[in-house]
């Protein structure tokens, strides 16, 4: 079994092979090239690297979000396409539990699993030893922060904040409860690594996507709807119509 892995639900561009126990190979870039540039030729290059070619693949999963909204539906068009032309099954991973899915070994951790959200909120799942704790919500960053700050006392365990979020607005800050830490440059950010293991996972376990009509999860609407909304509010509640004069 050999399974190819996405990731484009933040700024990093990741992909990975996994034989279902371990990574074969994995090729990450942040802060590079949009992903409609890189995807393609890195999944080339993880073939090369190991000695491998698109017919080995047997399975492909996918970041699914939320996240980046861009970044999603390059990354499971991608996915599908593939998916599609090799007839093989598509996995659609949640971003942040994969996300958390590094800690899960850890004994007491706690993982908050955070993505931007913008206007100062992120979305946010809670994880510990591979259980959720809370499903994936929408939480002003604010509240975030006095929440692991209150798990961490009562449960006197660490509390580590991931993703994008977090590196970008916490990272260097010096006023995180005690018990609370960002995790470390390498491991705060998502990585196809993750997403390939836990998608080999929901493969054995039967969990499948309909590659014809798999989306990416956003939970909220993009900027641009609910800017629409804004400036004509008469078309809040039209539906179909609304969207597609939007478009």
């Amino acid at each position: 079994m050999l399974t190819l892995a996405i990731e484009t639900a933040t700024k990093v561009s990741s992909v990975a092979l996994s034989d279902g126990k371990k990574i074969i190979a994995a090729l990450t870039m942040e802060n590079g090239p949009e992903h409609s540039a890189t995807l393609v030729p890195h999944i080339g290059e993880l073939l090369a690297m190991a000695g491998k070619t698109r017919q080995d693949i047997t399975a492909v999963a996918v970041s699914i979000g939320p996240g980046s909204f861009t970044g999603l539906r390059i990354g499971l068009a991608t996915a599908k396409g593939m998916a599609y032309a090799l007839n093989i099954p598509l996995i659609a991973v949640p971003t942040l539990k994969a996300l958390a899915a590094r800690y899960y070994d850890l004994p007491g951790v706690t993982v908050f699993s955070l993505a931007d959200a913008q206007k100062k909120n992120a979305y946010c799942g809670i994880y510990r030893e591979g259980q959720e704790i809370q499903p994936v919500t929408v939480i002003p960053l604010e509240t975030i922060v006095t929440m692991a700050g209150e798990t961490a006392a009562e449960r006197k365990q660490p509390v580590i904040l991931l993703g994008d979020i977090a590196a970008k607005k916490l990272a260097d800050s010096e006023g995180l409860p005690e018990g609370v830490t960002v995790a470390g440059r390498v491991q705060v950010m998502p990585r196809a690594d993750e997403v390939a293991l836990l998608g080999a996972a929901m493969l054995e376990a039967g969990e499948i996507a309909d590659t014809m009509t798999a989306e990416p999860w956003y939970l909220r609407r993009s900027e641009a709807e609910e800017l629409w909304d804004v400036r004509h509010p008469e078309s809040i509640g039209q539906g179909d119509d609304a969207k597609c004069e939007m478009k």
